[in-house]
């Protein structure tokens, strides 16, 4: 293979990589919202059940969404994991906060 072609193929992976990593940025920041917002509610069970108040139609939302954001964080974090390993055929991996 071509010293073209390999730049070319690791040009590409890193794409691919950073993108899953953008992703799972995403999911973990929707996903920690959701935490947070499910944290206050217990505190607020906890704390002032009598005067609680919930938002009805963003707590169905968030208990809707949040098997899919859990099972497609997974999946991005095994895509990953793939990717890191064609990564490494290349040498060292990309240095990366989000990782």
């Amino acid at each position: 293979m071509t010293e073209e072609k390999q730049d070319e193929i690791y040009a590409r992976l890193i794409r691919e990589y950073q993108e899953i990593l953008s992703e799972m940025a995403a999911c973990s920041a929707e996903l920690k919202r959701i935490g947070e917002n499910f944290m206050e509610l217990g505190t607020d069970m906890i704390d002032q059940s009598e005067a609680l108040a919930i938002d009805q139609v963003s707590f169905n939302a968030d208990v809707a969404v949040t098997p899919r954001l859990l099972a497609q964080y997974s999946e991005l974090a095994a895509k990953r994991t793939s990717k890191e390993a064609e990564l490494e055929n290349f040498g060292s991996l990309p240095r990366s906060d989000a990782a």
